[in-house]
């Protein structure tokens, strides 16, 4: 186990930079489905370039990359043909897959005056791991600790389930297995990832100098006149939901 994470530790460093003085400012959003990263990366991205800052979105779901590569394909190939399942090759994968993506959407703009927004940042993968593959649990810290560290890990989550299921229903562009899949995750990892984030946090196994929680719930929204509508209060909350990032980053 020991030399297998300094093997993978080397093979990090000869492909990323590590950043000991960087300029930019990044902000990772991680959470539950449904509640609430990609309005939240829009809106505040908008928000900085109004006041005239430089912004890059990163769409950053290691799970899915790992699916887009050819040797991961043959992998999951061999798989289904019966070879035994190789765990340290799926750490070399994912290693690999990290590394790359952090050198070529991170490296070139870290000693810019700028901010990067992580949308569905390496938090999501640790929560989604967490409790389950230890070995997987220890390469992603490690990677993260030396070559990422956010200044904001902003985590949200719905305490709604419904909430979360309407609000991925109402994306125009949702197919039936995806659809599906939410549901599925709604009524079986939902509040397990929940759950995750709080271990993590205390754990301190989150890559972040500094770290916020949000409830994206419209629950949260009892202040607020009982004569609005609910679009008008799903404005509002999303104002609530941006108006805490502002105020943790000032």
């Amino acid at each position: 186990m020991g030399r297998g994470i300094i093997g993978l530790r080397n093979l990090l460093e000869s492909g990323s930079v590590k950043y000991d003085n960087p300029r930019a400012r990044i902000i990772s959003l991680s959470g539950t489905k449904g509640s609430g990263k990609s309005t939240l990366t829009k809106d505040l991205a908008e928000n900085l370039r109004n006041k005239g800052e430089t912004v890059y979105e990163m769409l950053y779901n290691l799970s899915a990359a790992q699916y887009l590569t050819t040797a991961k394909k043959a992998y999951e190939q061999s798989l289904r043909d019966g070879a035994a399942r190789d765990h340290f090759k799926e750490i070399r994968l994912y290693a690999l897959i990290a590394g790359d993506a952090i050198k070529r959407e991170i490296d070139p703009r870290i000693s810019e005056e700028c901010t990067i927004i992580i949308n569905r940042g390496p938090e999501v993968t640790l929560a989604r791991q967490y409790g389950r593959d230890v070995k997987l649990m220890n390469i992603i810290k490690i990677m993260y600790n030396s070559y990422l560290i956010s200044d904001l890990s902003v985590i949200l989550h719905c305490n709604d389930r419904n909430e979360s299921l309407n609000r991925i229903k109402s994306r125009a562009t949702i197919e039936d297995s995806e659809w599906a899949a939410a549901q599925r995750y709604i009524s079986e990892d939902f509040e397990n990832e929940k759950n995750a984030y709080r271990k993590l946090k205390a754990k301190k196994l989150i890559p972040a100098r500094r770290i916020l929680f949000i409830d994206t719930s419209l629950k949260n929204m009892n202040d607020l006149p009982n004569d609005l509508t609910e679009a008008e209060r799903t404005i509002n909350n999303k104002k609530r939901v941006l108006d805490q990032v502002l105020e943790k980053i000032s």
